[in-house]
């Protein structure tokens, strides 16, 4: 390692995967031409089935500064992505996660670099991003300017006004603030599908945020990602937000009717999958959600948020 690169912080990039070899290496190619030159990539295979490891052993085989970890045993997806923190080097200052059909842009990972350098204060970085073909990310001021303060970021997505957390590739995180969760290392929760958000929304609560205004990665698509089929399947976004708004609603007791509306609508998503017979819908809410509706819920649900009761109650 040459002075130069050796006086940069270390970043830890981890990039899980399972049954991966269709996109994997061209995850691998976009870490491997970032300008920013002193980081370590950790691939956490688990337990592939397919061509993955053979593919990526090939690849990283002259670059040190890639290593392959195949594990025998299955994990769901968030704790497979827990394993990821197993990995994060005692010398790593940044940390990031790669989905293993995503792909970042040369200048990812130097400009959330320079953005954390410059505002230590922050524990997390995020940037727009390619979602298809369309750029996504919006609500956040560009001249109100840096670092932004991470409990009013945290309360403008909690009201649906700011959208900047939706894929772990495109948070950066500064190590010894990760290390500060309550949970650390278990950093993502095996109870909200949408785990990324979740992580971001946990590291508002306790640290600044740094936006940097380019598109910095980019989000495939494709019906193989599993927490896009499920989300889209079973609507797991009402359990994401019932479960959001509870969790932070101590500190933000202005959430409280956003809170008894989105039970109420989520009650009447449920009765409708009911009433549709959708077991396999049934089944994964009930799994999840902790705090069971009342009968009143279900009632002011179906009275107030069906076409003919909304009608009725507007007057």
């Amino acid at each position: 390692m040459d002075t130069s690169k050796a006086q940069l912080p270390l970043v830890t990039v981890c990039v899980p995967v399972y049954n991966g070899d269709k996109y994997i290496i061209e995850a691998l190619e976009s870490i491997k031409n970032q300008t920013y030159e002193n980081f370590e990539c950790h691939i956490v295979n688990n337990a592939s089935t397919d061509k993955t490891r053979e593919f990526v052993s090939e690849f990283i085989k002259d670059d040190n500064r890639f290593h392959l970890h195949n594990h025998t045993e299955f994990f769901d997806i968030a704790s497979n992505w827990n394993r990821t923190v197993d990995y994060i080097s005692d010398e790593a200052k940044y940390f990031k996660v790669v989905q293993a059909d995503d792909v970042i842009f040369p200048e990812s990972i130097k400009k959330m670099v320079d953005l954390m350098e410059k505002f230590p204060a922050a524990g997390i970085g995020s940037s727009y991003r390619l979602v298809g073909t369309r750029v996504d990310g919006f609500g956040i001021d560009y001249f109100t300017g840096n670092p932004y303060n991470g409990k009013d970021i945290l309360l403008n997505h909690l009201k649906d006004k700011m959208e900047i957390t939706g894929s772990i590739t495109q948070l950066f995180f500064r190590v010894e603030h990760l290390k500060r969760l309550t949970f650390f290392p278990k950093i993502f929760p095996v109870d909200d599908i949408h785990m990324d958000t979740r992580l971001a929304y946990e590291m508002f609560n306790i640290t600044d945020l740094v936006f940097d205004f380019s598109v910095l990665n980019f989000t495939r698509r494709h019906a193989e990602a599993g927490t896009v089929t499920t989300a889209e399947k079973f609507k797991t976004l009402w359990h994401a937000k019932e479960s959001r708004i509870h969790r932070f609603l101590p500190s933000f007791p202005e959430l409280d009717t956003k809170y008894k509306l989105i039970r109420r609508r989520y009650a009447y998503f449920l009765l409708k999958s009911r009433l549709r017979n959708n077991r396999a819908c049934l089944k994964w809410h009930k799994k999840f959600l902790k705090r069971p509706f009342t009968f009143s819920e279900y009632a002011s649900g179906l009275l107030k948020e069906n076409r003919i009761g909304a009608r009725f109650f507007k007057g």
